[in-house]
């Protein structure tokens, strides 16, 4: 069994990502932006914090500590259903919990942490701002298949090959989250919320959000709808504005504990209904696909 490979991972993955997330806590105010140039400075933040980290730890994992030990990542593509799934779950969810939000609007409010400067008139602010959503929309998704390489690709298989497969899927996404947590204690907690609290929070979103994103890695037995998945939960919640400290609305309620009601009701129809054939351990690939590191085989 990999345990040393995966005991390496995660303290790679770990030291990479809460290093820099302390370095960079109050590096940039970003309150007095317009929300154009707020989500793209935080989504900058966001993947110099989140984003190399966990691809230069499978590899150096990979090609260290476990080289003999085959390994089956995920890296191929996958039918057009896999990839309707993987923007409709994550979409019924956000949906879900943001009618939920402002239902429950008189207990759950939520305002920005300091109010955005006045959008400009005219064409070119107007390019400008849809230069920078996309970009930073870019910047999000190449983010994600790093990630999704890591935590699905990698750390899903091993943890299911050490503990058993609902187990292995559970025990993979609550790690996630606990690699989450330095980035909302230090500084992400938004107005009123103790970034402790907080940071526990997260790490239940993030255990349902493995299950969904774990589920779509298996059953396609490909990470490219878990990486759609990923990068739509992201951008269409707002995820790096979140992190900086700032709540949005409703927009974000499915990564708060608002959020767990309809990731149960997904985890429940993934794991009470057929679609839980599909939770099985990957076996090893009959041999690399060379268009691919052999490190991550």
């Amino acid at each position: 069994m990999p345990r040393h490979g995966v005991l390496g991972f995660l303290l790679i993955t770990f030291v990479c990502t809460w290093f820099p997330a302390w370095l960079l806590r109050d590096a940039v105010g970003v309150g007095q932006f317009s929300m154009p140039w707020r989500f793209f400075i935080s989504t900058l933040l966001y993947v110099s914090i989140m984003g190399w980290q966990p691809l230069i730890a499978v590899m150096l994992t990979r090609r260290y500590l476990e080289p003999e030990i085959e390994l089956n990542a995920g890296l191929r593509s996958t039918s057009e259903k896999f990839v309707v799934l993987a923007v409709l779950l994550p979409t019924l969810a956000m949906i879900g919990a943001s009618c939920l939000q402002l239902l429950f609007a008189d207990r759950l409010t939520m305002a920005l942490s300091a109010p955005s400067a006045p959008l400009a008139a005219g064409i070119l602010p107007s390019l400008l701002a849809i230069t920078l959503v996309l970009a930073a929309a870019g910047l999000i998704y190449c983010q994600c298949v790093i990630e999704e390489i890591a935590w699905r690709g990698y750390l899903l298989v091993r943890m299911m090959e050490l503990a058993g497969p609902w187990r292995g899927l559970i025990a993979h996404g609550a790690i996630w989250g606990v690699w989450y947590a330095p980035i909302l204690i230090l500084g992400g907690a938004a107005p009123g919320s103790h970034p402790y609290l907080h940071a526990a929070e997260f790490t239940v979103t993030c255990t349902l959000l493995g299950i969904l994103l774990g589920w779509l890695r298996l059953a396609s037995q490909s990470i490219l709808p878990a990486v759609i998945a990923n990068a739509s939960l992201t951008v269409g919640a707002g995820l790096p504005l979140m992190l900086n400290g700032m709540a949005i609305g409703a927009r974000c309620a499915v990564y708060l504990p608002i959020g767990w009601v309809p990731l149960l009701a997904v985890t429940c129809w993934l794991a009470f209904t057929r679609r839980r054939a599909a939770v099985v351990t990957p076996r090893p690939p009959p041999k690399p696909n060379r268009r691919w590191s052999p490190a991550l085989h």
